[in-house]
């Protein structure tokens, strides 16, 4: 489902589809993504790439690492407002007030066009749903899968506690299969013996 998403995302206006990878990646609210402001990339004393992220939601705000490749798409979505507009506070703006940050609405119109025009539908059949907080949960999934703490999950979500990571970890059939492998491994090496002795 997230792939075919994902697809559809080329068909997107620039900053929306900029902006719905972003979310992706960094498995931020999408109110997070779009007030991301200019000025959020934090390059370390050595070396290493954070991104400073304010959550309106909780009214807090946290970094996390970033990679050279986000770096890049944020770069690009910079250019593309600046070139645009100006120098602006927020990454993504709205069309009509640059020094607003991009309308919820109106990414959500471009997404809903986007799924009809394009047909996507999830693995029932159905036209998908415009809800963006599915790339949120399909990172939270991710790192649990990864087999992360729940301390570690909680900060790159930006959570303030560990409470909220239970509703992430609900085991994938590929993290189960891969945490049970020696286990089934055992028992089926006890099978072939018993099969070889009867």
């Amino acid at each position: 489902e997230i792939q075919r998403l994902n697809r559809g995302f080329k068909s997107l206006p620039p900053q929306v589809g900029r902006a719905m990878i972003l979310q992706e990646l960094l498995g931020i609210r999408i109110s997070d993504t779009l007030t991301l402001k200019s000025d959020c990339v934090i390059r370390k004393a050595d070396g290493s790439l954070f991104i400073h992220i304010h959550q309106p939601k909780v009214n807090r705000s946290f970094e996390k690492p970033i990679s050279k490749e986000v770096l890049s798409l944020i770069e690009s979505s910079i250019n593309y407002t600046t070139s645009l507009y100006g120098k602006c506070e927020y990454i993504f703006v709205c069309d009509k007030n640059p020094n607003h940050p991009m309308k919820y609405s109106m990414l959500h119109y471009h997404l809903s066009c986007m799924i009809h025009d394009l047909d996507l539908r999830d693995d029932n059949g159905n036209l998908f749903g415009v809800s963006t907080h599915i790339f949120r949960h399909v990172y939270g999934k991710r790192l649990c899968d990864m087999g992360l703490d729940d301390s570690t999950i909680a900060a790159l979500l930006g959570h303030s506690g560990t409470s909220s990571v239970k509703h992430y970890r609900q085991m994938g059939n590929k993290a189960l299969a891969q945490g049970t492998k020696q286990l089934r491994a055992n028992k089926d090496a006890k099978i072939k013996q018993f099969k070889e002795e009867w």
